[in-house]
């Protein structure tokens, strides 16, 4: 949306909350649960350094922006376009953190409505997409949208508190 606003391009936005699809998380963040499990104070010390991270960001968006743009060039030889930079992190920066001001927590409601939404709509199934599928456990984008899904899977069979953990920002 920036780089078509910068161009002075209109498009036609939509919300999915308007369609009736609640809030999903993304993106997330995933972790092997032998990782935490045996390396709790390190999942601890990341998660708090990247929270620290983007409440500065959000606070910061202009200063955020120009680290990100030096940090491109120095470490990675990417030139990126400032104003377009600074516009995104301005539009950004305001979803970074919740609404007590914090990065990286999930509510349980929410991932009941998101997964309710996917149960009652056909989309909670034993397939999942994969450029390189392995049969009887994923299939290709065009596959699921011609319909093969493997199995439903029952909304009962998913309890949203072992999808995710906010444990380790305490």
């Amino acid at each position: 949306g920036v780089e078509a606003k910068m161009k002075g391009l209109e498009l036609n936005t939509f919300y999915l909350q308007d369609y009736g699809i609640p809030y999903g998380y993304a993106p997330c963040l995933l972790a092997h649960p032998d990782t935490l499990s045996e390396s709790p104070g390190t999942v601890r010390a990341f998660l708090k350094a990247t929270a620290q991270g983007y409440e500065w960001a959000a606070a910061n968006p202009e200063e955020a922006a120009q680290i990100l743009i030096e940090g491109a060039k120095e470490h990675n030889g990417f030139v990126l376009d400032n104003e377009m930079v600074k516009m995104s992190q301005q539009q950004m920066s305001s979803a970074y953190l919740d609404a007590n001001g914090k990065w990286g927590r999930m509510e349980k409601s929410k991932w009941d409505a998101y997964l309710d939404w996917l149960s009652s709509s056909g989309l909670l199934t034993t397939f999942m997409q994969s450029r390189k599928p392995l049969d009887g456990i994923s299939v290709t984008l065009d596959e699921l949208r011609a319909g093969k899904t493997g199995s439903i899977i029952p909304r009962e069979d998913i309890d949203s508190s072992k999808i995710f953990t906010s444990q380790f920002f305490e």
